[in-house]
């Protein structure tokens, strides 16, 4: 294996489309007010909000001639590893690599950043809108086909959700899927940047959004991790989820079932379609007691 530390633009910018294995389990990171060890999704926020913050304090400090060592507490976020296939450079599309771990992460950033974008539109920033744009969606000038528009590409339970807030015209307003979590984790850093912005002096808002573009491209790093020949990618993907949001065991299931599928050749597409795609809804997900217990 290969292990970098990258920023997102770094990632992101240049045209790529990460895809997300149909073995993998749906996207499952919530906010989860009731019982925080669950909450995913406000850390993640915050990290990003005081990144930010430390970044302009930064940057005030510059402006007023401070001395450079007093700038020593201002470092570069780090959201954890992700794990890639091989870079697939296969002639007539977009390059793409597999997501074998780290999709929720990657899914939350994108959610993220097409959040900032509604909001540098809303202010009128169109030039840090568009950059942002660029980070999310790969530009018509590469000619990616329907499927290669977006940088990050779901498993299947996933797309019509990713689709529909990830929309290049701004997200839809389409029925809510009650087996998805997409739509809920867009919409709520959707209203956490519209508080943070109303809470800032107007004259003070345009230099904020950029500060929050300037951290979400250059200071927010994952650590990658590319497998070469040779690299057990399922033992790998076990390890690593373990340590985040628990696997249930019809992830670890699903997971040895369409690796085993992929070598014997199946159509995954159609396992997922006419014979998973059930398991994969939120029913089956939820906890449940046994006898009086």
């Amino acid at each position: 294996m290969r292990a970098d530390a990258y920023p997102i633009e770094k990632i992101f910018y240049t045209p790529i489309q990460y895809r997300v294995p149909l073995f993998q389990r749906p996207y499952v990171w919530e906010r989860d007010i009731e019982d925080p060890s669950e909450d995913r999704l406000t850390p993640f926020w915050e990290d990003v909000r005081d990144t930010v913050a430390r970044f302009l304090k930064r940057q005030d400090h510059l402006e007023h001639g401070v001395p450079e060592d007093d700038l020593t507490a201002f470092t570069d976020h780090f959201f954890g590893a992700v794990v890639l296939g091989k870079l697939d450079k296969s002639f007539g599309g977009i390059p793409h690599q597999e997501v074998i771990d780290g999709q929720q992460r990657f899914t939350t950033a994108q959610l993220l950043i097409a959040a900032a974008q509604r909001l540098a539109e809303a202010q009128g920033m169109d030039t840090t809108a568009e950059a942002l744009r660029d980070l999310r969606l790969n530009a018509a000038k590469h000619d990616p086909k329907p499927h290669e528009l977006h940088k990050l590409w779901p498993t299947n339970v996933n797309r019509a959700a990713y689709e529909s807030v990830m929309h290049p015209d701004g997200p839809q307003d389409v029925p809510d899927d009650p087996n998805n979590r997409i739509q809920e984790a867009y919409a709520y850093f959707a209203t956490e940047l519209d508080e943070w912005i109303e809470d800032v002096e107007a004259p003070d808002r345009e230099q904020h959004v950029k500060a929050l573009h300037r951290v979400l491209r250059a200071h927010l790093k994952f650590v990658v991790i590319e497998l070469e020949e040779g690299d057990n990618a399922q033992e790998i993907f076990e390890s690593l989820n373990a340590q985040g949001t628990p696997l249930l065991a019809i992830d670890l299931v699903k997971n040895h079932v369409f690796r085993r599928a992929s070598l014997a050749g199946v159509d995954l597409d159609r396992l997922d379609r006419d014979v998973w795609r059930e398991l994969d809804s939120k029913w089956w997900r939820e906890e449940q007691r046994q006898g009086r217990f």
